[in-house]
């Protein structure tokens, strides 16, 4: 039998404590509109003891769970989520399915093909394939990283297609600041619906654009896909050519997640 000792709130009460604490943190690196949190506003935010905050982050920081910046000594989610995450990934299906069609897709074009699934109001990009084009282009969406749901091609084609209540839920948390962003999004997504695939117009990156396409599952959209490349790069032809590609990708795509048209 196995005995718990109360000493020092180290018995299974102080334990289950410990771990709601270590969520806790997690969630609110999450769920903040800020882009880092320090430790003071970490205490503030989760309403937990700053000295116990302290007590936490190292074992974070060890396992990579979350990161420090080392000028602002501030910190955001870590790439040991994603390690975390992939037996997810794997178990939905979701990446191995989607990565040889993406693959393809990014040689066919050319261009940068990322791939993000929904997580509540946001798009967390969980792959990326360079295309073949020699200019390249920094992209502050990179696999790890999430965006909201109004902003980029990806999010929007995805988002489109979510219920308008769930979707109402979203556009009532927002905050002011947001509101043209999501006034323009509301009102291109009659067309995003007829035309089947969105257009990101140096929304996210300056000198990027990009068209998406949603991906389905039996359940419903669960992502999206994204092409993207220097602007310049993109004629009326070539739009017209790749808007093809990447409807025909994403239905072969969710074909296979067991989506039925």
């Amino acid at each position: 039998m196995v005995m718990y000792s109360n000493q020092g709130g180290e018995g299974l009460m102080g334990k289950l404590r410990s771990v709601e604490n270590v969520l806790t943190i997690i969630y609110a690196l999450r769920e903040t509109s800020q882009e880092e949190l320090g430790l003071n506003e970490l205490s503030r935010f989760t309403g937990i003891n700053k000295g116990t905050v302290y007590k936490i982050l190292p074992s974070l920081l060890e396992r990579n769970l979350i990161t420090q910046n080392p000028n602002t000594r501030k910190y955001r989610l870590g790439v040991g989520l994603i390690h975390l995450s992939q037996k997810v990934y794997s178990d939905l299906n979701i990446y191995e399915i989607s990565r040889p069609y993406i693959t393809d897709l990014a040689k066919d074009t050319g261009k940068t093909v990322t791939l993000g699934i929904k997580q509540k109001d946001k798009l967390f990009f969980i792959e990326s394939i360079n295309g073949n084009e020699s200019a390249n282009f920094y992209n502050k969406i990179g696999v790890g990283e999430s965006i909201p749901f109004y902003i980029g091609a990806a999010a929007k084609a995805c988002f489109a297609f979510e219920e308008k209540k769930i979707l109402q839920e979203y556009i009532e948390k927002s905050h002011d600041e947001q509101k043209d962003d999501i006034n323009r999004f509301l009102n291109e997504i009659d067309t995003i619906r007829s035309n089947n695939y969105s257009v990101s117009d140096e929304e996210v990156d300056k000198g990027v654009y990009a068209l998406g396409a949603p991906l389905f599952n039996y359940e419903g959209v669960i992502g999206g896909i994204a092409i993207a490349g220097i602007k310049q790069t993109f004629s009326s032809e070539d739009i017209k050519k790749i808007s093809q590609l990447i409807i025909n990708c994403s239905k072969s795509i969710s074909e296979k997640l067991g989506h039925k048209n």
